[in-house]
């Protein structure tokens, strides 16, 4: 329905103009909407915010049309005067069909879009209604993250963070501005959020604005989308490995509520199969679940209330020897959190925004092997404000408070000795015997904020500066850290622009190394410089390529140390030292089709390389999780009769590995032990996965029921994700990576 004209001048104003923005049943942007006249000689697209312009479009009365996948169509009449400016808000609703009646283009795929709200240079952006047709991605919306430029692939796909040659505890992921200790379950699980709770996903991989903070890799920040206020709603999701549901509707006039829930049952599926076998057997037995609930109260004055409820649990238990002869490996690994999200907001003005939320949480972790065992709680408490304006036509300003605090106790019963330095250092816990401990850290950084985006009239240049104030506690110890940052954008045609920007950013290093007893609470923080530059072109209206060359810097890295320390005590060690550094540099490709016609596609290019070194006296070496070359190819076609297929290919520079150049024998151990040549100085093979993805939608009126076919690594590719020797090191063998990967799943959803 057509709600409204909005008088006044907007920024387009040249008379005749005619603009606005197109919002779906929720208030939600629709983004690539086609808004033509009815006799197509004047057409123009929503943006990635909902707006639209007409370029240039006759005056008198005209008849408009909006004709979108997923809508009902809307048809409207305006008068535009020959000096008139007409400012529009149109409402979509949601299409209803006669059972049978399905039309062309109905479903969901996924648009990936550049968008650059202040402050950020660069920020692809997976869009809520897009999320579940990337192949190989199981439908799940982060895993689709996983596919663009600058994350590297994780070894078993075990869902860790790897952003431009940087480690995992270097990147962080944010829930509505939130920072959360982690985005996937187990061994490559899903997201910990359904699908359909998500708005939109961004993903940063450098040069983010100074609204983001305790990170010196990249940024992925999840926005949850409001519930409708207009008639329920829901969807079951069920396949091999897991079910879930999600269920939303309106309380009353003013409210929403929205829920989501996923439960794991593939470690019942792995039992039944050890027992069904008759042999003995080591399983791996991986549990996991998560939940969403939102509730959304529109208050009086321009007011909104949101309350949050989020959390996900995982627990893996590995049981039995492939032998049988011996006793339950006994390895039981458990990690949960928990989050209560609140958040007030209120249009204090047209042009001011104030935005007030505060957080608390809880994250738990275990792990047991044989004697050895491990308990950490982490109490969580943050707090934030976000306040928006818009004093000028030519100037917007984001300014705010960003607090967080965290509680860890730590009971553990394990060796405690130094390993030697490497960046993934080796765990080994030598021959010293356990020892209990108990340990209490506490952290806490509280920051301010400001940021702008400042476009000079109407020239081509568009600057976004910031800068962040940060104060880190824990212990006795205070650190401080000012990073400025600034992103510029220069409009060298209507369809190519240039991009660049410079900026700092500190974290503190990880809490079980700053402890007084395991650790070293003098370290300074960590901090990186980071540097891009890059280009914009459209090509088509729907293609369009994107390129970034980066560079990051990164000090005072942490890392092992025996180097003895005087004390009161007298000689102790000193654990850790902020000696390390590391550098990566490279470029990133991303070649898009947006949907059109039934088809998408991109293809996400990185090359790179990651280095580091243990002190300024050392040269620099290959980061251990280098990879120099990154292709990833997706394309997915809607075929008549509701059908819809898709393919992923991967290719990867194989993972490093040290060489093993000769052996010798330990008469007093009686065993072999290794000679080995420089540390990560050879490389396995080219990994090459392949995937794909089939469905069928069925259409019932108000209710869909999707079939899905979803498989990785089709071609069962033996890549080898490192090496294994036999006793002797004279025989090795590469320990491959996911085999053939399939899941069969049925979606209902109910519109």
């Amino acid at each position: 329905m057509l709600i409204g004209a909005l008088m006044g001048q907007p920024a387009w104003a040249q008379a005749p103009r005619l603009g606005g923005r197109v919002i779906d049943s929720t208030g939600q942007p629709v983004i690539g909407a086609r808004i033509a006249t009815d006799d197509n000689v004047f057409e123009t697209y929503s943006l990635a915010d909902g707006t639209f312009a007409f370029e240039a479009i006759q005056s008198g009365e005209l008849v408009l049309m909006i004709d979108e996948p997923d809508f009902e169509v809307l048809t409207f009449r305006v008068t535009l005067l020959s000096d008139g400016v007409l400012s529009l808000e149109l409402r979509l609703s949601p299409l209803k069909k006669a059972k049978g009646g399905a039309r062309s283009g109905d479903g969901e795929t996924l648009i990936v879009k550049a968008r650059r709200p202040a402050g950020n240079l660069t920020r692809y952006t997976l869009e809520r209604e897009v999320l579940r047709s990337v192949p190989g991605s199981f439908g799940d919306p982060l895993r689709a993250v996983q596919n663009l430029p600058g994350i590297s692939r994780a070894p078993y796909s075990v869902g860790i963070l790897l952003v431009r040659g940087t480690g995992p505890g270097d990147s962080a992921v944010f829930v509505d501005g939130h920072e959360i200790p982690l985005a996937y379950h187990f061994l490559g699980g899903p997201s910990i959020l359904a699908a359909e709770m998500i708005h939109e996903i961004h993903f940063l991989p450098g040069n983010f604005s100074s609204r983001y903070g305790r990170a010196i890799g990249g940024i992925i920040d999840v926005t949850t989308r409001d519930g409708t206020r207009d008639e329920f709603k829901g969807a079951v999701d069920i396949d091999l490995f897991d079910a879930g549901f999600f269920v939303e509707g309106p309380v009353d006039d003013r409210t929403s509520i929205a829920v989501s829930a996923r439960r794991s049952y593939i470690d019942t599926i792995l039992r039944g199969a050890a027992s069904a076998s008759g042999k003995p057997v080591a399983a791996v037995l991986p549990v996991y679940y998560d939940y969403q609930a939102r509730i959304d109260h529109a208050l009086t004055g321009r007011q909104a209330l949101t309350l949050l409820l989020f959390g996900s649990e995982d627990h893996l238990s590995v049981v039995g020897e492939p032998s049988g002869s011996g006793p339950d490996t006994g390895v039981d690994a458990r990690i949960a959190f928990h989050r209560a999200k609140a958040e007030w907001s209120i249009d204090l003005t047209n042009e001011a925004r104030l935005e007030v939320s505060p957080v608390v949480g809880i994250d738990q972790t275990s792990l047991g092997a044989g004697a050895v065992s491990i308990d950490a709680t982490a109490m969580e408490y943050g707090l934030r404000v976000d306040l928006k304006l818009k004093p000028l036509e030519t100037l917007e300003v984001r300014t705010g408070l960003d607090v967080l605090a965290r509680d860890v106790e730590l009971s553990a019963f394990v060796p405690l000795n130094v390993p030697r330095y490497r960046p993934f250092p080796n765990t080994n816990a030598g021959d010293r015997e356990p020892e209990s401990l108990k340990r209490t850290v506490s952290l806490t950084t509280a920051a301010l904020f400001a940021e702008a985006e400042f476009k000079p009239g109407d020239g081509p240049l568009t600057l976004s500066p910031g800068a962040r104030a940060e104060l880190f506690a824990y212990f006795d110890q205070r650190r401080f850290a000012i990073d400025p940052r600034v992103n510029a954008r220069f409009a060298l045609t209507d369809s190519l622009s240039l991009k660049g920007g410079a900026g700092l950013y500190s974290q503190n290093p990880t809490e079980t190394r700053l402890d007084p007893e395991l650790g070293n609470p003098l370290l300074p923080l960590e901090w990186a410089e980071h540097y891009a530059l890059g280009f914009e072109l459209k090509t088509t209206r729907l293609m369009s390529v994107e390129a970034t060359a980066f560079l990051a810097r990164r000090h005072d890295l942490s890392v092992p140390s025996e180097t003895p320390t005087l004390t009161a005590d007298g000689a102790a060690p000193e654990r850790f030292a902020a000696t390390a550094s590391g550098r990566s540099y490279g470029l990133e490709l991303l070649i898009r089709r947006e949907l059109g016609q039934g088809f998408y596609g991109w293809i996400a290019y990185t090359l790179s390389r990651a280095e580091e070194r243990p002190d300024d006296a050392s040269e620099y070496e290959l980061f251990p999780l280098d990879q120099t070359h990154h292709l990833i190819a997706v394309f997915s076609r809607r075929l008549p009769s509701s059908w819809e297929v898709g393919m992923r290919l991967q290719l990867v520079s194989g993972n490093l590995d040290t060489p093993i150049i000769g052996r010798v024998f330990d008469a007093d151990q009686s065993n072999y032990a290794a000679i080995t040549g420089a540390p990560d100085s050879i490389r396995q093979s080219l990994y090459h996965q392949l995937d794909l993805r089939v469905e069928k939608t069925a259409d019932y009126g108000d209710f869909k029921l999707a079939y899905y076919l979803d498989v990785q690594n089709v071609e069962n590719a033996p890549n080898a994700e490192f090496t294994t020797w036999d006793y002797r090191f004279r025989e090795s063998a590469p320990v491959p990576g996911i085999p053939v990967l399939p899941t069969l799943g049925v979606r209902g959803t109910y519109l």
